[in-house]
């Protein structure tokens, strides 16, 4: 996931005035899944995740649904705006995790939140692509394989070599010619 968001966020980045960190938590704990900051320091993250506990407890005395939380603050140099990755309407784990952009102080209210829903789109669309179709299959069959053997290592090394493949190669499926790909699932199903 980290690989996907990460190439996600840099096709659009340089597009975005005044972006300063995103981080991908899940609520209501504020577990970190994943962050990005311009620094290039990840602890920005750990201050969210008491910023999504903090926002649990105000909004749920309001009544409010976890689903439907969206958070816009401003300080003097900076503009934080959290909301759902994925809509109410989404069901299963995803539909907890909260994505936070934070954005120089500078930047226009208005601009804050168009940045940070393209932002919030982009990357939900990156990981719906990663998770579907053949290539999403055959990842979900990939770790399905890995969590059942006692000694996920050597289990991936025999796959590789039953493909004709190196290790480090099945990182990145989406770079494997078809018939590669359609060896590994026949190889997972084993």
């Amino acid at each position: 996931m980290r690989r996907t968001l990460d190439h996600a966020l840099a096709d659009i980045r340089s597009s975005i005035k005044g972006l300063r960190a995103v981080v991908l938590s899940a609520a209501p704990d504020g577990l970190i899944a994943w962050c990005w900051s311009s620094d290039g320091r990840p602890d920005v993250a750990l201050g969210f995740a008491a910023l999504d506990r903090a926002a649990t407890l105000c909004l749920d005395g309001l009544g409010d649904s976890l689903q439907a939380r969206n958070l816009l603050l401003a300080a003097n140099n900076a503009w934080v705006a959290a909301w759902p990755l994925f809509e109410p309407a989404a069901r299963g784990p995803r539909e907890h995790l909260v994505i936070t952009t934070v954005f120089t102080g500078e930047l226009q209210d208005g601009m804050v939140l168009v940045y940070g829903n393209r932002i919030r789109v982009h990357l939900r669309e990156a990981l719906v692509g990663v998770r579907s179709g053949e290539l999403g299959e055959l990842r979900r069959e990939l770790v399905d394989t890995l969590e059942a053997s006692d000694d996920p290592a050597t289990r991936l090394r025999e796959l590789a070599g039953g493909a004709g493949l190196e290790s480090t190669s099945l990182a990145r499926p989406e770079q494997l010619a078809g018939t590669d790909r359609q060896r590994l699932r026949e190889l997972a199903r084993r």
